[in-house]
């Protein structure tokens, strides 16, 4: 009877784990919401199930001021951090309807001084290829190829990139960058990578 009752109990744990992942179908040339916590920061866990990429910002509920934004390919991986009020959008641009599993985590919230600048500016994969970044405390977006991403980092704030296992940093946010710029991501990994002897 004691391994009857184990055995359930480890069901009943997985169908838990399981349920935390939420599916939404998303209409064509459709937009849906999905709100944050009003009390916690949480990191949304995003799967694009559909045929066609599809774009996912981080939206403040009051205002409706896009703070991050990125293009997500098709069967693509993402997540993000979403503040305490903020709503995940998801965009679907395109003539068919498409499916979005979305899993929300409680995350640590950070400290963050009240004098940090923020800038905004876009992220611009001309590629034909995917590009999966790392934004340390904030998202990991993988640029669909040719699309536009923005985004809204304090300066100081490191993009990173992976090659080979190993985490380097494509650019570190500064005053250099100013409000409504636009960067070249796909050059700049090139660049990046030839800098520190890494292969493509």
């Amino acid at each position: 009877m004691k391994h009857v009752i184990f055995i359930l109990s480890g069901l009943l744990f997985m169908v838990g784990c399981s349920s935390n992942w939420q599916t939404y179908q998303v209409p064509s040339n459709g937009t849906i919401d999905i709100p944050s916590s009003d009390y916690n920061t949480e990191r949304a866990y995003i799967k694009n199930k559909g045929k066609n990429a599809i774009e996912v910002s981080v939206v403040d509920e009051d205002t409706g001021e896009k703070t991050s934004g990125f293009g997500l390919e098709k069967r693509g991986k993402a997540d993000v951090i979403v503040p305490r009020n903020k709503v995940v959008k998801v965009n679907n641009p395109t003539s068919e309807s498409t499916t979005v599993s979305i899993k929300m985590k409680t995350e640590v919230a950070q400290a963050v001084s009240s004098t940090a600048k923020y800038i905004k500016f876009t992220l611009v994969n001309d590629s034909n290829a995917s590009i999966p970044l790392l934004i340390p405390s904030v998202m990991n977006p993988n640029l669909s190829p040719n699309s536009r991403s923005g985004v809204s980092l304090k300066v100081g704030q490191k993009i990173l990139f992976r090659s080979k296992g190993k985490k380097h940093i494509l650019l570190v946010v500064d005053d250099a960058i100013q409000n409504g710029d636009e960067i070249e991501v796909s050059a700049l990994l090139e660049q990046r990578k030839a800098t520190l002897g890494l292969r493509s």
